[in-house]
């Protein structure tokens, strides 16, 4: 990790020194003078390069090229001399390539951070650095038809530039039921289809919009090819950071551009920001929605609730006390009738059947002679049935400010109502709230 910290901190400050400088082709010869840490450069692609050549580089160096093929395009780029494992220059007409190379001084190599680095062409330059992963194909679709679990897209160029098998990412310009990852499974004429019951498109032309399926950024360890960190920017601008152990994904990084984050371990257990806001531990797969896992804290922060989640510690106890139900009715007059303030789930998961507390507190908006209240809690209890646990002490609410608080503990039976209520005398004038905890 450091070694990418010290990479991307090179990176930014040698191309701020320095900027970008477009250097020509002299006889099919490209030369860069990458001394005094001028590390960001640009070919104009309009003939064959036959050699790329760095002179006084130093020790670790890392250089920023892209190669902007022209109009005609066409023109390969061979990097040779003391360049190993050369990064691949795209050659479309008006086609843009940025690659990386480190130098090496032990061994005067130049290494292209490419096959096993850098997985496509990115834009590595100035102060506000641009990570950008070229289409896929140059097409413009035209239309998406939908029939039998086949979409095809019609394209204004043969095949829709791509090739049978081929994986693509279809952008936010077309509907939503065609964007994301799809795997081609047939091409021809100009036209190329991939598997959907859903996805078709009239609105177009669009352009721009076949993506690649691909990792923008991938870091090696030349020791262990196996074990690598990968960044990967998904059709829709999302962010994932990936690490491998062994050719197999251990844990990943989700930032989404519909606002979810997720941090997940492939061995199980993750932990999500969702689209709500509402944060959860959820299982080995992302939920964009905490609605059917354990919540932990809501968009203010709060702790809501931890429904459905086993019990472990102990027989009517899961160790984490969580707010499963508030009751704010404002100002009430004289009794508050019977209302449901939680449903216990079913089973035996947290939630269902086990310990609760109750917690009640009123206060007197208005001086009223004689007014009283008592609160009752009504449930059922998994040995006795319905029971109503009525508050011990009559309230004084006699006086504007005058307040009782209650707290009571229960154990509920499953799948059933916890109810409220009050009972009054001469008709006081009060707040009160309820609270209820799973313990």
């Amino acid at each position: 990790m450091k070694k990418i910290a010290v990479l991307v901190a090179f990176l930014c400050c040698g191309a701020a020194a320095w900027g970008q400088e477009v250097v020509p082709i002299v006889a099919g010869v490209v030369t860069m003078d990458v001394g005094t840490k001028h590390t960001s450069f640009q070919v104009n692609v309009d003939q064959t390069i036959t050699s790329v050549v760095f002179t006084n580089p130093t020790a670790g160096e890392v250089v920023n090229v892209i190669f902007v093929q022209n109009t005609t395009g066409g023109y390969s780029v061979t990097f040779g001399g003391n360049v190993a494992n050369a990064p691949t220059v795209n050659t479309t007409p008006s086609s843009s390539s940025s690659v990386l190379l480190s130098y090496d001084i032990n061994s005067n190599t130049w290494y292209g951070v490419n096959n096993g680095g850098i997985a496509s062409p990115l834009n590595v330059q100035g102060l506000n650095n641009t990570f950008g992963v070229p289409p896929a194909s140059p097409a413009t679709i035209e239309t998406i038809t939908n029939a039998g679990g086949i979409s095809t897209m019609n394209c204004d160029i043969a095949d829709c530039g791509l090739t049978m098998s081929e994986q693509i990412e279809l952008g936010t310009s077309v509907p939503l039921s065609c964007q994301g990852p799809q795997t081609i499974t047939a091409v021809s004429g100009n036209s190329a289809s991939f598997a959907s019951t859903t996805c078709a498109a009239t609105g177009g032309p669009y352009t721009s919009t076949i993506g690649q399926w691909a990792s923008p950024v991938q870091f090696c360890n030349s020791v262990a090819p196996g074990s690598c960190t990968q960044v990967s920017l998904q059709y829709d601008g999302a962010f994932e950071l990936l690490t491998y152990g062994s050719g197999t994904l251990r844990s990943f990084l989700v930032l989404d551009t519909d606002s979810v984050a997720a941090l997940v371990s492939q061995n199980g257990g993750s932990f999500v920001t969702d689209i709500n806001g509402d944060t959860c531990l959820v299982g080995d797969a992302i939920d964009e929605f905490c609605t059917h896992q354990a919540e932990v804290f809501n968009a203010d922060g709060k702790m809501t609730r931890y429904d459905t989640q086993p019990l472990d510690a102990g027989p009517y106890s899961h160790g984490l006390n969580a707010d499963l139900a508030e009751l704010n009715p404002g100002l009430i007059t004289g009794d508050y009738a019977r209302t449901t303030l939680y449903t216990t789930n079913s089973g035996t998961n947290f939630g269902g059947q086990g310990w609760y507390e109750v917690s009640f507190q009123a206060i007197a908006n208005a001086n009223v002679a004689g007014a009283t209240v008592t609160f009752e809690v009504v449930y059922a209890d998994p040995d006795y049935g319905t029971v109503g646990s009525i508050y011990p002490v009559t309230c004084n609410m006699s006086f504007a400010g005058n307040t009782c608080n209650w707290s009571v503990p229960i154990v509920a039976a499953s799948a059933a109502n916890i109810q409220v209520q009050t009972l009054t005398a001469n008709s006081p004038i009060y707040f009160f709230n309820v609270m209820l905890i799973g313990k």
